[in-house]
């Protein structure tokens, strides 16, 4: 490294210098990494355009490795790459599309980047640049920050995807990122596999085939855990925007949910599946003993992470603060027009924080989609 010569910053034109001393300043003298505001701040403003400082140039070299190194910063560098990535046009350049999903690409698959963040070296202090190396390398090591680094290059790819004028950007990322930067088969296949497994569960996990799938378990009497394991798989039918299931823990050693959706918007959905033949009101008519079970549960989970969020935020539920709740349970076919009313009214009474679906809202909601999506 000491073979690298310090780089002069006066002779660099004034625009270039201020822009390039900011960004030194800041990985010179964060140890702590307590100034992200300020450094994703500074990385968010246009690179100073000149004919020998453009994207190829030194400051070019200089942006690239400020990116590289931003997973130094944990998960909340992570998210800044997502940030980069996806910022509406004309401000989003053309480095940050490309470089943001490499680094989360990298850190997902626990790929070295070490020779990325050489870039910095000649404008770093010695000390700096070791602490911002071991910063970065202990990222990669975390399993915690591997999955978040996942979900942060997944939200690119769904953002992007869910904008048919946008879709051709997830092509160049893949080819740029798979084409240009691993050159090992093994790494390469293994790149690919992830991206092109990313994009298909961007993909709305909604269609006819799953809707009869469904439309026959709703017309058999199947055990309760039969119809939990299909929305754990299609959990869009639940919410079209569903991202992920988080997986099925216990919280405070007292309640669970039957499974929790995390939302592409980082919202949270705690479910409560009961059978189809479980009718959510008795003939006078009131809510009914399934019906209030699986309300309890739900507001059970409110409390609990109303008294505990901080616990919530840091074992599984990253980011959680004012979940939603969902309960699916009966048929509209077997309630009477005043058992109907009812549901609305509790709907309505209920809303936004929790929402009761028959199975056959569940079904026409589900089609309704299909056909909106399908329409010429």
């Amino acid at each position: 490294m000491d073979r690298i010569p310090r780089l002069d910053f006066s002779t660099w034109p004034e625009q270039a210098r201020r822009y390039a001393l900011s960004l030194v300043e800041i990985l010179n003298n964060d140890g702590k990494r307590a100034r992200l505001l300020e450094y994703t701040s500074i990385l968010k403003q246009p690179v100073p355009r000149n004919t020998d400082f453009d994207e190829n140039g030194e400051i070019g070299t200089l942006r690239r490795g400020s990116i590289f190194a931003l997973p130094a910063y944990g998960a909340e560098g992570l998210n800044v790459l997502y940030e980069l990535a996806t910022m509406p046009l004309p401000h989003r350049s053309r480095s940050a599309l490309l470089y943001a999903p490499e680094v989360l690409l990298h850190v997902t698959l626990n790929r070295n980047i070490s020779s990325r963040i050489e870039d910095l070296y000649p404008y770093l202090e010695n000390a700096s640049y070791t602490s911002l190396v071991q910063d970065i390398c202990n990222t990669h090591a975390s399993p915690e920050l591997q999955r978040e680094a996942r979900r942060q290059l997944s939200r690119i790819i769904y953002s992007f995807t869910s904008q048919p004028s946008d879709r051709h950007i997830v092509g160049y990322i893949i080819s740029s990122i798979v084409g240009f930067i691993f050159v090992n088969d093994e790494q390469s296949a293994s790149a690919i596999n992830l991206m092109l497994e990313i994009v298909v569960q961007g993909t709305l996990n909604i269609s006819d085939t799953l809707c009869h799938q469904l439309e026959v378990l709703i017309g058999s009497n199947f055990p309760e855990r039969k119809y939990q394991e299909f929305f754990e798989k299609c959990p869009a039918f639940i919410d079209p925007l569903a991202s992920s299931i988080v997986e099925r823990q216990h919280m405070g050693e007292m309640w669970r949910s039957d499974f929790v959706i995390r939302r592409l918007d980082d919202q949270y959905i705690f479910v409560e599946i009961e059978k189809p033949q479980d009718s959510p009101f008795t003939s006078y008519p009131h809510p009914s003993a399934a019906l209030s079970h699986a309300l309890g549960q739900v507001l059970n989970w409110f409390v609990w992470v109303e008294d505990n969020i901080a616990y919530a935020q840091s074992h599984g539920f990253p980011g959680i603060h004012s979940p939603r709740g969902v309960v699916v349970i009966g048929r509209n076919s077997d309630l009477t027009p005043n058992q109907l009313r009812l549901l609305k009214t509790l709907n309505d009474n209920l809303h936004p924080r929790i929402h009761i679906q028959t199975y056959d809202d569940v079904l026409v909601n589900a089609r309704n989609i299909i056909r909106n999506l399908t329409a010429k």
